[in-house]
This record gives C-alpha cells, structure tokens and sequence, in this order.
C-alpha cells in the first residue's frame, strides 16, 4: 500500500505569499491540491491558478516535509 507523504507549497502572489500544506502521493498531486486551493479561496478558475503557476516563473515552491516509508 502506497503512503501519502506530507507537502509545504510556498505560493507568491502579487501582494501575498501563501503556505500551504497537504499530503499527496507525489510532487505533482501536492501541486495540483494546491492550486485547487488557491483557486476556490481567491474565488478563480482553476485554470487560471494552474497558467499562474506553470513553472516559467520563480512565483511557487513544493517541498516534501514529512516522508513517510512503508512498513
């Protein structure tokens, strides 16, 4: 069985910086629960979010916090 692991996501916005955190099975999921985040707290489409933060710009970080092994 496969263990979720436990992210932080540092998002820079225009004015804002946002720390989130979450547990995903991978970088990739962790980024995609991040940008739904974002999206439904700033009350834009996930598109949107996701365009933002595509990685061309040095504007977000996720980083694993916690690894978990299986055991």
């Amino acid at each position: 069985m496969r263990v979720k692991n436990h992210y932080k996501g540092m998002f820079r916005l225009t004015h804002e910086l946002l720390v989130l955190y979450c547990y995903a099975y991978s970088k990739e999921q962790a980024w995609m629960i991040f940008c739904r985040r974002i999206s439904d707290k700033h009350n834009v489409s996930l598109r949107t979010v996701m365009n933002y933060f595509n990685g061309h710009a040095d504007n977000y970080e996720v980083t694993i916090e916690t690894e978990w092994e299986e055991g």
